[in-house]
């Protein structure tokens, strides 16, 4: 080897070493970007997935943004997000990312193939005795079925979900518990409806907040409409508005009362 040759190929392996990145100077690059600039990031994330073509993480993260570049509803897939958070799964085999894809799947309006990727989640989180991620892949299967209008079964994760939350008296077990109110008012069990709102009242009253009224006013409207009892729907309604004055429920809340407590 020539001089000229030799410190030619040290030049060249010296530069290269240079613009070499490491994963994490590729992520500190992501995160400097302005959450508005998608095009750049997503260009970044390219770059970094042809240094790092096996990282199920950086597949995620392409896939999320992908997802948040297509208009809302589109019911399209653009970009190729689904391909993203299946390369994610091969790279990284864990219940979490069957969910994730299932998101994706909900965004497609491909409810069945989202429930599939949910129930695989479920049996790997169970194994695994993961409670956070039980409850995630519970919540994912919840949303899953109430789009199949199998409601039933959307009922019945509720509780399960609930168990496995860390939080069990917040504002987000509150909405599972108001949800689980109008998939049982869905399944026509009146009386089922109003516990689960009774449920979930009670945790935003600790909470001190309004939608404790409106548990309260959906209550009533139970009672009033779908049971034929306006009595003592009036009586929920008239509940309702106790609470902090109907809060920001309030005109809804009175409309109701107009209507029902003669």
């Amino acid at each position: 080897m020539t001089k000229q040759t030799f410190f030619a190929t040290l030049f060249f392996l010296s530069a290269m070493f240079v613009q070499a990145q490491t994963r994490e100077d590729f992520v500190a690059k992501l995160e400097a970007i302005n959450m508005d600039n998608k095009k750049e990031q997503l260009a970044v994330l390219d770059q970094a997935l042809k240094a790092f073509p096996k990282d199920a993480d950086l597949y995620s993260r392409r896939a999320d943004l992908k997802t948040t570049m297509e208009q809302a509803f589109s019911k399209k897939d653009t970009y190729g997000f689904m391909a993203d958070y299946t390369k994610a799964i091969e790279f990284e085999n864990v219940s979490w990312r069957y969910g994730m894809r299932a998101n994706g799947k909900m965004l497609l309006e491909d409810y069945k193939g989202a429930l599939a990727d949910c129930n695989t989640a479920v049996t790997m989180a169970e194994k695994a005795g993961e409670k956070e991620h039980i409850f995630s892949a519970y919540f994912g299967r919840i949303n899953a079925n109430a789009f199949l209008k199998d409601y039933k079964s959307a009922l019945a994760d509720t509780e399960v979900a609930i168990k496995n939350n860390f939080e069990p008296n917040g504002s987000f077990v509150a909405t599972m518990l108001s949800s689980g109110g109008d998939f049982a008012e869905e399944l026509s069990d009146f009386e089922l409806a109003i516990k689960y709102f009774e449920r979930a009242a009670t945790i935003y009253k600790t909470l001190s907040d309004d939608t404790e009224g409106l548990m309260y006013m959906k209550m009533g409207e139970v009672k009033a409409e779908k049971m034929n009892n306006p009595k003592d729907g009036c009586v929920y309604f008239k509940k309702a508005l106790a609470i902090n004055d109907g809060g920001i429920f309030k005109n809804d809340i009175n409309a109701k009362i107009k209507k029902y407590c003669k």
